[in-house]
């Protein structure tokens, strides 16, 4: 058996004590430092996130005003028989002007024969259905 002084067994003690709080402290500071610059990662995710849901609440208020001008369009139009020249206006008109959704647009000839080149007046029936 070795016998050690008191006061070197007292030093090496205290150096031990003192060696293993400055290990405790640097690897706590470690797992804190680690720690708070994850939560900061997640904050920024979160911000993020919230801008995006923002912009998307700003797009969806944009996209209602474009579905009640949609749907305060006249839900059907149809016309009586109409020339070529009628037809091409009426479709402009319909079709440049406002937004519409159309469920089915239906042109119907007076013609009901191939294309045979003769000069031979054609009446059409428009029929645009649209969503109310």
């Amino acid at each position: 058996m070795i016998l050690i002084p008191r006061k070197v067994a007292v030093t090496i003690s205290i150096l031990t004590l003192i060696l293993s709080l400055a290990g405790s402290f640097l690897y706590f500071s470690n797992k804190t430092y680690l720690y708070i610059s994850k939560l900061e990662q997640k904050f920024s995710e979160i911000r993020n996130v919230y801008r995006t849901v923002s912009q998307l609440e700003e797009q969806g208020k944009q996209l209602e005003k474009v579905r009640s001008l949609i749907y305060n369009i006249q839900g059907t139009f149809a016309d009586d028989e109409m020339t070529s020249a009628e037809l091409k206006a009426k479709l402009e008109e319909l079709l440049s002007e406002k937004v519409l959704a159309i469920d089915y647009l239906v042109i119907k000839s007076s013609f009901n024969e191939p294309l045979a080149f003769k000069k031979t007046a054609v009446k059409y029936t428009l029929v645009i259905r649209s969503s109310e």
